[in-house]
């Protein structure tokens, strides 16, 4: 997600990959991509962005750590640019 001019961007901090990645998640079986991006945004964040168009922006492949349960595995994210204001974030709760 970017700011109106492209110049800020959102990042999330992801604790089990120890960095910062862009807000998103798993489309578990849903084919509208953009409608999972739009969804995950506002999951992780509280903000409710606006579809650029509807083209990929950012192809992220990554691995992921093995856990207790889950064995090491690479999520590949496919990103719509979405815009957001500056303003401030609205508040949580």
């Amino acid at each position: 997600m970017a700011d109106e001019r492209r110049e800020c961007f959102l990042l999330v901090w992801h604790r089990q990959l120890d960095q910062w990645i862009q807000p998103g998640g798993h489309a578990d079986g849903d084919p509208d991509l953009l409608a999972v991006a739009a969804r995950e945004v506002e999951e992780e964040t509280g903000l409710t962005p606006s579809p650029v168009d509807g083209r990929v922006f950012d192809l992220d492949i990554h691995t992921i750590p093995a856990a207790a349960t889950v064995p090491a595995h690479r999520h590949c994210r496919a990103l719509p640019l979405r815009r957001r204001s500056r303003q401030a974030p609205r508040a949580q709760g």
